[in-house]
Formats: structure tokens, sequence, C-alpha cells
């Protein structure tokens, strides 16, 4: 004869996906895709309905869970003024408030920025993670940039720095002719010393 029905479930998170209705003679048979698509957490058990009075029902089970939520903090890095050769880092924390897994790597695109530390993250509900971010300046001025948290869900971070050139020393004269002086008396002669770069120049003569 023919066996024949409609798949159905009165359960909000799943849905018969393709196969649902069937007309099968003699050994014929059809394969039915039931969809799970939870919208809270926690178990969420249904019962399908084959039907037909003569066919079983399939019993269903699922646990729903949140997806990963990203927290990034702070959302802005302030290097100050760093001398040109040299470096400064800050950091800033990634964190998963949500569930499941956040995944992601940090990158820049900026020369005088670098990934120091936790670039890449993989990070389950309630981790978090601390990225550093190495700021050496290459030029004079402001430097800013944008560092991409490697996650959609994640903010970027908006670095700002200004490099400034180191000091540099100019003296004149370099020589001091005190002439003959008579013994007991004194002679004054004087140069001068010019930081004719950046930064502060410092020193005792002696």
């Amino acid at each position: 004869g023919t066996l024949a029905g409609t798949v159905t479930e009165p359960c909000t998170d799943y849905t018969i996906f393709s196969g649902g209705t069937y007309s099968l003679t003699a050994g014929q048979q059809t394969t039915v895709v039931v969809r799970f698509t939870p919208t809270i957490s926690g178990s969420q058990p249904c019962s399908v309905d084959t039907g037909n009075e003569g066919c079983s029902d399939v019993a269903c089970t699922g646990t729903g869970y949140p997806p990963p939520l990203c927290q990034v903090s702070p959302l802005a890095l302030d290097f100050g003024s760093v001398e040109i050769g040299s470096t400064a880092d800050r950091s800033f924390t990634i964190t998963n408030t949500g569930g499941g897994t956040l995944s992601g790597t940090v990158a820049e695109t900026c020369t005088d920025y670098t990934i120091f530390s936790g670039g890449t993250y993989s990070l389950t509900a309630g981790q978090q993670t601390t990225v550093v971010v190495r700021f050496a300046p290459t030029a004079s001025g402001p430097l800013p940039c944008s560092v991409d948290t490697g996650n959609e869900g994640c903010s970027d971070v908006a670095c700002s720095g200004s490099g400034y050139p180191p000091p540099a020393c100019q003296v004149s004269p370099l020589a001091l002719d005190f002439g003959s002086v008579e013994i007991g008396s004194t002679a004054d002669r004087s140069f001068t010393i010019t930081n004719t770069g950046g930064g502060t120049l410092s020193g005792t003569v002696a």
C-alpha cells in the first residue's frame, strides 16, 4: 500500500526543514530534516509528530547557549609624547561576556605601532585576554593608529601618540684660549651648549 503523512512539530525552536510530507509505496523511504534554532538558553525538548498513527513520534533534545559577546576596554590608548628611537607600551583587554567562543587576531597596519603580545585569542564565556600595543615613533608629530581587534563583534581601539626627535648637542667653541695670565690672577672664557634636537639634553660640566 501507500504510507502517507505530514511531519509536524509544535515547538518554537524546532522546524521541519525538509521532507515533511511523504507518500511512500512498498520499500520506499524519505529523509526528514529537523532544524534546531534555539531562542533561549537551556534545555529545549520537543516531540516531532511523524504524521501517521502507524509511525512512532521522534523525541528531540537540544540545549541553547548565548552567543559570544565582546567587551573591549579601554577603547582608546594615549601613548603621549615619545622620543624617536624609544618605545612606550599600553594595553587593553578583550572579554567574552557572552557564551560560546570569541576568537580573533588583533592587527594593525601602522608603521609606528606593533602588537607586542596577546594578539591571538580564543575566549570561552567569562574569559579575557590582555593585548599589549607598543608605540615606537619613527617621525616627529602626531601619529594616530586604529587597532583592529580581529572580530566584527569587537570594537576597534584608537591609538594616539606623538614622536619627537632625541636631544642633539652642539658645543661652541670647541677650544678656549686663556692666553698668558699672572699667577694669582684669573681670566674667564665661555662656551655654549645648545640642544639642537628635541627632548631634554642634560649633564654636568666638569
